[in-house]
């Protein structure tokens, strides 16, 4: 299947390291943008977290959640389809 941006998929969180309770925003570039493809959905320790992400045109996008997740360092990761991006997130004690 082509690619309608070509090159891989990747996904950062920022902030990183980031405290229990605050807001992360996930970032990704070479997904699918175009209408037909389907959203990105983004889990945090097997759970979900956001759903309904569409990419830009150029594949991109970024997504807003909350870290509700005890301290330790969990695998972040970005679906649409069959493509797969993941990063690790160091969630830290909140207030």
């Amino acid at each position: 299947a082509a690619s309608a941006t070509g090159g891989r998929s990747s996904v950062v969180a920022d902030p990183n390291p980031v405290r229990t309770g605050e807001d992360v925003f996930a970032q990704g570039r070479g997904f699918c943008g175009l209408k037909t493809c389907p959203a990105v959905r983004i889990t945090l320790a097997g759970r979900l977290v956001r759903q309904g992400v569409r990419p830009r045109r150029n594949g991109t996008f970024s997504a807003r959640f909350v870290a509700r997740a005890a301290p330790g360092t969990y695998v972040l990761v970005a679906r649409q389809g069959k493509r797969v991006a993941t990063t690790r997130l160091h969630v830290a004690l909140g207030d």
